[in-house]
């Protein structure tokens, strides 16, 4: 219903639209493909390094509260799950790094308490190439979560 104050009247200009806006029609359907495959994808990553059943549940049930913490922070769903996937990414390819170097497993007290910038130093000057993987991961990880997060 068009709004009039004296002789001015608004209304939507549609004759103004172009018609570059058709093909975002199918845009959300493209992204939702996209999280469809990747979470497919991490539930068969979750099923062949998981070698024991028992755990797969407690990991798949974490994943989606992960990812509800993020779409209660974002509101942008494909974000949430995208962002919960490389989480998990992330954990997992520093546990991995960390047991194929000194054979112990990735604990929260090595965050708490080796992240530290003179850790950080002796990464980078005992282990460089590792170091430099680390920050190109990480640095392409936040870049494909902006690109992510400007899509939606």
């Amino acid at each position: 219903m068009p709004v009039s104050h004296e002789s001015v009247t608004l209304e939507p200009d549609v004759s103004s639209q172009s018609t570059s806006n058709q093909g975002r029609a199918f845009a959300p359907l493209a992204g939702n493909a996209v999280v469809a495959l990747a979470s497919a994808a991490f539930c068969l990553f979750v099923a062949s390094v998981e070698h024991d059943w028992y755990f797969i549940l407690p990991v798949l049930a974490a994943f989606v509260c992960g990812s509800l913490l993020f779409f209660a922070a974002s509101r942008r769903p494909r974000f949430s799950i995208l962002a919960s996937l490389a989480v998990f990414a992330a954990i997992w390819a520093a546990s991995t790094g960390k047991f194929a170097l000194v054979a112990m497993n990735l604990h929260v007290y090595d965050v708490l308490f080796f992240v530290t910038p003179a850790q950080t130093a002796f990464l980078f000057s005992a282990f460089p190439k590792i170091a430099w993987m680390l920050t190109a991961g990480l640095a392409a990880g936040a870049a494909l979560l902006a690109f992510a997060w400007r899509r939606e």
